[in-house]
């Protein structure tokens, strides 16, 4: 199971909100389900910044803050920041 796998991380980027968006789901439900499922330490934000140009990256924080809506506050500072700095700088 993912849940035991400890090394597996979720990104979530502009093209997961497209697609949610495109099909009438709030980001929000499918981001509080995913912490459920496999944990807060689990799931990170990506702007996909210089990769997609469809927003601004000011749009693009507004899309990953509102994503986080359903989540604590230490989930979502997780899952904006704090979990990511832990995969990809070591956990400094």
């Amino acid at each position: 199971m993912l849940r035991d796998a400890p090394n597996v991380h979720f990104k979530i980027t502009e093209i997961n909100m497209e697609r949610f968006d495109a099909e009438n789901v709030r980001a929000a439900h499918v981001v509080r389900r995913m912490v459920d499922e496999f944990g807060p330490d689990r799931l990170v934000w990506g702007s996909d910044i210089g990769q997609s140009m469809l927003w601004s990256y000011e749009e693009k924080a507004a899309m990953a803050r509102s994503a986080a809506d359903f989540l604590t506050e230490d989930e979502a500072n997780g899952f904006l920041h704090d979990n990511a700095a832990r995969v990809y700088l070591g956990g400094r």
